[in-house]
């Protein structure tokens, strides 16, 4: 089993000249104490070591769409007919017709 991904970062300072990366973590200035539980990330089943001082957040959610194309006039079409994209073999061209958008959902615990 090993340690909540995360947790060796938590309380550790971020040279900011550094790389933009865990490289550039610096000392640690809080103790987060032993292992004293374990916690299972419930989409995945993996179960993770948690130290004394840290806690996992509870709440999660995650979505997905995948598609999956047999030729590469499916792959354009689909996209011509969501997006508003004109397709020509071997690549795509003309413009987007319509503004791109994201749906973000947030949950506070």
């Amino acid at each position: 089993m090993s340690l909540i991904p995360g947790a060796s970062a938590i309380g550790r300072g971020f040279n900011i000249l550094g790389t933009y990366d865990a490289k550039s973590l610096t000392w640690q200035v809080i103790n987060l104490g032993p292992v004293s539980s374990t916690w299972e990330f419930k989409p995945t089943g993996s179960t993770y070591e948690v130290p004394e001082n840290a806690r996992p957040v509870e709440w999660t959610h995650t979505t997905g769409t995948s598609y999956v194309y047999n030729t590469v006039e499916q792959f354009q079409s689909h996209f011509s007919q969501n997006a508003g994209v004109k397709a020509s073999y071997g690549g795509f061209s003309g413009q987007f017709d319509l503004a791109y958008n994201k749906t973000v959902n947030t949950d506070q615990s």
